[in-house]
């Protein structure tokens, strides 16, 4: 199941779901995008707003309110995921302002978790000194075997932009994880910097945590990426239910 949330209350930008872009709204080519995917069983977008719902409905996409005040994203998605009666095995967050996201990549994605993996993410190589730089564009470093280690919006590691990557915001999860994880509160290195990614690694610390890395495409340019394989081998402990 794929999910994209949409809310009006952007503080840069509101009501950007609803953004025209050459006469179709952002968030119906995002769903469109979506809808493509050959391996997601169903597409819905999760809103609490009014306008949202009735605009995805009157383009035929189908919609989930979950209700209440979420801290990040994550936490919209998990909510939204509780509300259905029937069992899904695993969902792919696909944020809802993407609108030339490549289908293939989404299909990586559940390839990844068909195949056993708990989370996975995508990530691709810095190309200029201003990504590098740029607080507007989330890096990761990982390890020699490909684990993750840390994600930043600083330029890390110092002085090394060859080992970085740029995080790209897809994430896939399994069900029982993304309920897990949404279980415990952000961290405070997550919640200042509005980075969800930092919750996954310090959440999971207890744990065995790898990253494995394999060539895949992402947008409309055929920019080359990694998919990052988020690997938790054993039961999530601290601060988690058994899963």
């Amino acid at each position: 199941m794929i999910v994209i949330p949409a809310r009006w209350a952007s503080t840069r930008f509101p009501g950007k779901p609803l953004a025209p872009i050459a006469g179709i709204s952002l968030i119906q080519r995002v769903y469109e995008r979506a809808a493509k995917s050959e391996r997601a069983d169903s597409v819905y977008v999760a809103t609490d707003d009014d306008r949202i719902a009735a605009h995805v409905t009157g383009f035929g996409g189908q919609v989930v309110r979950p209700e209440g005040v979420f801290a990040t994203g994550t936490d919209r998605i998990a909510a939204a995921v509780a509300m259905f009666d029937e069992v899904y095995d695993h969902v792919v967050n696909v944020q809802g302002d993407e609108p030339l996201i490549d289908v293939r990549s989404i299909d990586s994605i559940i390839a990844a978790l068909e195949d056993g993996a708990d989370m996975a993410t995508l990530a691709c190589p810095i190309e200029t000194e201003e990504e590098y730089t740029s607080r507007d564009v989330v890096k990761v470093v990982t390890d020699l075997s490909g684990n993750a280690m840390y994600f930043s919006r600083a330029a890390i590691p110092y002085g090394s932009r060859g080992i970085a990557l740029r995080h790209i915001g897809l994430y896939g999860y399994q069900c029982h994880v993304l309920h897990a994880l949404s279980e415990t509160a952000p961290i405070r290195a997550s919640t200042d910097s509005g980075d969800n990614y930092l919750r996954w690694l310090v959440d999971a610390a207890n744990t065995s945590l790898d990253a494995l890395y394999a060539q895949e495409g992402f947008t409309d340019d055929v920019r080359p990426t990694a998919i990052l394989y988020l690997l938790l081998r054993h039961a999530l402990q601290l601060g988690y239910h058994d899963v």
